[in-house]
């Protein structure tokens, strides 16, 4: 765990691990869950997208599927708990530095589909094509990405010791990370273009139609960036490449003192942009790292 429960993103979200039926608590942090997991003999994690999970939920955000020798349950992934949905006798609401993401232990057993080897060439074909029937006012190829991990965006906040890529990084998966990166490439860019503050920008000088062909793409887009990252949470990398950018340092008093936030920020003060991106790369990075690290073991 020492590889990888020191990564960024963990810091900025917080996760609870319930029973969907009663709502009780089961862990109120990511290490005692996978601790009591392997406890119990599981033997490996996978993301799973809502859509394939068969709920007709709505607010279902996708999930984790354990597997064991005999079965597997699903861990699915909702908005945080409302009042009605805890115990009578739990404890009441209280502020979070961060966001809350819940997982919910879903009854029954869950068939987890087969993981098939990805062929990121064939998958890089299938986004360009996606992307470029979405696009009508010309074609936008993607780029060929670095050929080095996918650093999370907000990896230029975190401490030395907190900066990891996103998901393990391995030859076997180094055309994933430069797809993912050339989505995010191109991601960027349409921010960048539609930004109200871009003056430079011809976005805002479209009519109605253009726009709405843009945010169609974007859409796009982002459906395919949700896809890749799913792909290299899920693949199999080779045992003993952990991504380890630098080596472990414990943080000292000066540094500690020095990236602690000048005061504290209420869940609700932060922009919802940033936690959106922040809950959605976390799911990534914990099935991404859990997966690699049953499989390592």
């Amino acid at each position: 765990m020492e590889d990888w429960h020191r990564h960024g993103l963990f810091s900025q979200v917080a996760m609870q691990f319930r029973m969907a039926v009663s709502g009780q608590l089961l862990a109120g942090d990511f290490v005692q869950w996978l601790l009591w997991l392997r406890q119990r003999g599981a033997q490996g994690l996978q993301m799973i997208e809502a859509d394939a999970l068969g709920l007709d939920d709505r607010q279902c955000l996708g999930g984790i599927v354990v597997g064991f020798s005999d079965s597997s349950e699903l861990w699915a992934d909702y908005p945080e708990p409302t009042e009605a949905a805890v115990l009578e006798d739990g404890p009441a609401d209280s502020p979070w530095a961060a966001e809350l993401d819940c997982y919910w232990l879903q009854a029954g057993p869950m068939t987890a589909p087969p993981l098939m080897q990805v062929d990121w060439q064939a998958l890089r074909s299938q986004a360009e094509s996606a992307l470029e029937e979405k696009m009508v006012y010309g074609a936008v190829k993607l780029g060929d990405g670095a050929a080095a991990p996918y650093m999370p965006t907000l990896a230029g906040e975190w401490a030395d010791w907190q900066r990891l890529p996103l998901v393990p990084f391995g030859a076997s998966n180094t055309a994933g990370h430069g797809l993912l990166s050339a989505l995010h490439e191109k991601e960027a860019g349409f921010r960048n273009y539609a930004h109200p503050k871009n003056d430079s920008s011809d976005y805002w000088l479209l009519d109605e139609d253009a726009r709405a062909a843009w945010e169609a793409w974007h859409a796009e887009l982002e459906v395919w960036r949700r896809r890749v990252e799913i792909a290299l949470a899920n693949a199999c990398v080779e045992k003993g490449i952990a991504c380890e950018s630098v080596p472990m340092v414990q943080p000292t008093a000066e540094v500690a003192e020095l990236t602690e936030p000048a005061t504290l920020v209420g869940k609700r003060a932060v922009l919802p942009g940033l936690m959106a991106v922040a809950v959605l790369s976390l799911l990534i990075v914990g099935a991404g790292y859990l997966a690699w690290c049953f499989s390592a073991h």
